[in-house]
């Protein structure tokens, strides 16, 4: 580890699946079964990925443990995954840039309308409030008012766009960072128990005030680990 660098800490999130390809791909489970869940109506890496970029730091590794029946787990599997997730996180994070990017011009020309809207509405609003005072009529000086908070409500998406959400997209492409090159460990079930047990997440790492939900499918509780030393920082 670089000298002066911040120390680096394991995240780990243990997830039982029947297939790897439920890593990449929603199961085939509908509202009508049981098994239906928040991490099995989804692929589990997209759950996994956004309880990544909430997290408050970058600066955790990241451990994937896959419980998988026997009859899965095959010779290379890990480092298939391994390259599978990077392909994943490359083509993720060039959809966000994307879209980041085609929001710019956009959210340019709708800074300069609302600027242009902004000047008529506040030139309205001023005549009204004059009005308003000089005749005493309480109704147009509150319509005076009223355009005056519409006028800068007006401005406020253009400079959300062009502020908020461009750190947004930013934020999201450096804490995906810590998904880079996990460190896979398989871990082999035998058939029938893997069969017994409901793809989904079942220990979620390093969410703070986030319990086991007793009777979802796919959820058994929090076992995740955060703090623990690199062993090889």
């Amino acid at each position: 580890m670089a000298r002066g660098a911040p120390p680096q800490h394991v995240r780990t999130f243990t997830v039982r699946l029947r297939s790897p390809h439920q890593l990449f791909r929603t199961s085939a489970v509908d509202p009508m079964s049981p098994e239906y869940s928040e991490f099995t109506a989804v692929p589990a890496l997209d759950t996994i990925r956004e309880l990544v970029i909430a997290s408050p730091t970058r600066h955790h590794r990241i451990r994937l443990v896959l419980e998988l029946p026997a009859s899965e787990v095959t010779p290379g599997l890990a480092d298939e995954l391994t390259v599978a997730i990077d392909r994943y996180l490359d083509v993720a994070t060039a959809l966000d840039t994307d879209a980041a990017r085609a929001s710019g011009p956009i959210s340019r020309r709708l800074l300069l309308l609302s600027a242009g809207a902004f000047m008529v509405v506040q030139l309205t609003a001023i005549w009204v409030r004059n009005v308003g005072d000089a005749t005493g009529a309480d109704l147009l000086q509150a319509l005076g008012e009223g355009l005056t908070v519409a006028s800068w409500v007006l401005l406020w998406v253009p400079i959300q766009l062009l502020t908020v959400e461009s750190w947004r997209s930013r934020l999201r492409s450096r804490r995906l960072a810590a998904l880079r090159d996990p460190e896979v460990v398989l871990v082999s079930l035998p058939d029938r128990d893997a069969e017994s047990g409901v793809a989904g997440i079942s220990g979620i790492a390093g969410i703070a005030g986030v319990a086991g939900v007793a009777g979802v499918a796919g959820v058994t509780g929090v076992t995740g680990e955060v703090g623990e030393p690199n062993p090889g920082g």
